[in-house]
């Protein structure tokens, strides 16, 4: 099939750089699985539009790569095409005052250091993040004080039908490492809204942050924070120390001794390798401490995803709130709360809106039931 469709697109896309069987350990930080079939690196926007039409016409399904810093590959071959963004249009960088226009294919260090010398504060915290500024878009990528969302002031992109997307930041809801970006739209640009400062001022800023990193972090091959923190207090790294499980390797993957939320490819570490280490790495964190942790990094083989995901399958949670007393908004707010909460210590959660006194279907279908009502028939126990 993936010769088929090589000579089908070289045709349709003659001047549309194409390669074949590209190893992972060329395209994605961590190098697990075997190799890329197609790899397509459209140059600029109405390629990737007609690229993407061409696709989705002939029923093929597609995966976005960026820096590949925190991406899965494959064993068996990926049955479909890999895109990556490439050339000068979605490599430049812009600054118009205090408002930068940046293709989504910079890499944010690179940006970084960029809007530190040009005097340009807020985003230096940001600058060991590797992945491309599109990639940090999508899941908001942050440290523990700072989100990139902060300064997004708008966003362009193209849906898989090929259509153009634009939204304004203040319209996305910028959340724990994502973003309610539609979730196949593909970032093309980003307009950034950053304060002034001085070069001085944000490249000592670099520098420090670079140097808590190399302290904390580990050298060699990752795919950086394999899972979302459930919290600041119960960061992932810290919940799998306490497992004693740095150190622990399947394969040629390891439990990085530096940071256990970090996986090392030492060798010649295979994706069964790393899917066999994360399903240990779930159940123990469950097992002991009833958090069910959730990736940050993104797999190709949509299956393990899954199966990781619901290794072992974590309880569905029915957060109940507002009610019919004058504390409604109250109740509404923090329900909201407790469901967020929830949702990352990793749980299935459903937030319903109870008016009146009654069992629904989502609280039949649940697990548990978590009520976060005041008064009346919530904690005032009336019928």
């Amino acid at each position: 099939m993936s010769k088929t469709l090589f000579l089908k697109l070289r045709k349709a896309f003659p001047s549309l750089a194409l390669s074949e069987n590209v190893p992972y350990r060329q395209i994605t930080t961590l190098g697990v699985g075997s190799a890329l079939p197609i790899l397509a690196e459209p140059e600029e926007s109405k390629t990737l539009a007609a690229l993407l039409r061409f696709l989705k016409s002939n029923h093929v399904q597609w995966f976005l790569f960026g820096a590949g810093s925190n991406i899965i590959g494959m064993d068996a071959p990926y049955p479909g095409v890999g895109i990556r963004l490439s050339g000068d249009v979605f490599k430049a960088v812009e600054i118009l005052g205090n408002r930068v226009i940046c293709g989504a294919a910079v890499r944010l260090p690179s940006l970084c250091n960029r809007l530190a010398d040009a005097g340009l504060g807020g985003m230096s915290p940001l600058c060991g993040i590797p992945g491309t500024v599109g990639g940090a878009i999508r899941m908001n990528a942050g440290i523990s004080t700072l989100e990139i969302g902060k300064f997004v002031r708008r966003i362009d992109g193209i849906y898989p039908d090929g259509t153009p997307y634009r939204a304004d930041g203040n319209s996305v809801e910028w959340r724990y490492r994502e973003a309610t970006i539609p979730e196949r739209v593909i970032v093309t640009q980003v307009e950034f809204e950053l304060t002034n400062s001085s070069p001085a001022a944000e490249n000592r800023i670099i520098s420090d942050e670079l140097a808590r990193r190399k302290d904390h972090e580990p050298v060699g091959r990752t795919a950086g924070c394999v899972f979302r923190n459930i919290s600041d207090l119960d960061p992932a790294g810290k919940l799998i120390d306490l497992c004693g499980l740095k150190n622990c390797r399947i394969g040629d993957v390891v439990v990085s001794d530096k940071h256990a939320n970090f996986l090392v490819n030492v060798g010649e570490a295979t994706e069964a390798d790393f899917g066999t280490l994360c399903c240990l790495l779930r159940h123990a964190v469950a097992e002991k401490f009833g958090y069910f942790l959730t990736f940050e990094n993104k797999m190709l083989n949509g299956d393990l995803a899954r199966r990781l995901a619901s290794s072992p399958p974590a309880p569905r949670v029915n957060v109940l709130c507002g009610g019919n007393t004058s504390e409604r908004a109250v109740s509404l707010n923090s329900g909201k709360a407790v469901a967020t909460a929830l949702h990352n210590a990793g749980f299935e959660v459903d937030l319903t809106d109870l008016k009146r006194c009654t069992v629904t279907r989502s609280m039949r279908k649940a697990d548990a039931v978590y009520p976060v009502l005041h008064g009346g028939f919530g904690e005032g126990g009336e019928g």
